[in-house]
């Protein structure tokens, strides 16, 4: 077992790989084993625990000091991000309360298990898609010219496409849908890795994911719309006003906008991305 450990430490990348599999392992193989939100909840802090202890493996102390430092800056530059995600949370919740959907039954423990699971969505998420890829393939690649580029592309890729793993796309309106969502939340990632390289504060783009989680969450968890948390992509039909809706056409749209409107905010953190002093970061991280 010391002879593994000390293996993994010389191989920080291959860490990092076996990390994210692991966690990506366990989230499609027990997320959802309890009927509640407990189960979710109690997985993701077990994970982030997982991804603390592995981040502190591949990068020591660094990664842990000053975390109380740069929130306010990574929120404010990442408000563009949040405030789209709020707009279209409280739209959720407008069309739901419109349309009748009652609150779920024990709403307040709902409440609370949601509260939960965005605080530690955010941080499990943050830590094994970003931090973890990132300083994993930093200290093994340090010095290839093109690292951050590496890690932008894979970091960006796998974030994207782990949201829609494992589902079907056997028609073109899934498969647009997924196509889709893994863009459109691929660049949500992007920009929470530029704060990241930023700053180097694992805790402020944890609260920036789990803000921008928070909203749409909420709508999706208290009210009973009958839609399923999470389902990214679905060719179910609903009738609205007698008129019969393919949600898909409609998730499409949304994800068409999200991905037009995050294009347009990553090119603004283009500003911060250029005062960041790499070679800085590739001598001293």
């Amino acid at each position: 077992m010391k002879k593994l450990l000390l293996f993994l430490k010389k191989n920080p990348a291959l860490m990092a790989a076996l990390t994210v599999a692991l966690c990506f392992a366990s989230v499609k193989l027990l997320d959802g084993a309890t009927e509640d939100e407990t189960g979710s909840v109690l997985l993701r802090i077990l994970l982030s625990i997982v991804c603390g202890a592995v981040l502190y493996a591949v990068s020591g102390p660094k990664s842990f000091e000053n975390l109380d430092k740069d929130i306010g800056y990574v929120l404010r530059k990442y408000s563009g991000f949040l405030v789209f995600s709020g707009l279209l949370g409280i739209f959720s919740i407008i069309t739901a309360v419109a349309g009748g959907a009652p609150l779920v039954s024990g709403w307040p423990k709902v409440l609370c298990l949601v509260i939960l699971e965005l605080i530690f969505v955010g941080l499990f998420e943050e830590l094994c898609f970003r931090v973890i890829i990132n300083d994993g393939l930093l200290y093994q690649f340090r010095e290839n010219k093109h690292i951050f580029v590496w890690i932008g592309v894979i970091s960006t890729l796998l974030f994207g496409w782990i949201h829609v793993a494992g589902v079907s796309v056997n028609t073109p309106i899934a498969a647009a849908q997924a196509v889709l969502k893994t863009v459109s939340t691929g660049l949500m990632g992007f920009g929470l890795l530029i704060l990241y390289w930023k700053t180097r504060n694992f805790w402020a783009v944890s609260i920036a994911h789990a803000l921008f989680d928070s909203v749409p969450l909420l709508a999706a968890s208290l009210f009973d719309t009958g839609a399923k948390v999470g389902n990214y992509v679905t060719e179910e039909t609903t009738a609205v006003d007698g008129v019969s809706v393919n949600m898909g056409g409609a998730q499409i749209a949304v994800f068409a906008v999200q991905t037009v409107v995050f294009i347009i905010f990553i090119l603004v953190l283009l500003k911060v991305l250029k005062t960041i002093d790499f070679e800085k970061i590739r001598r001293e991280w």
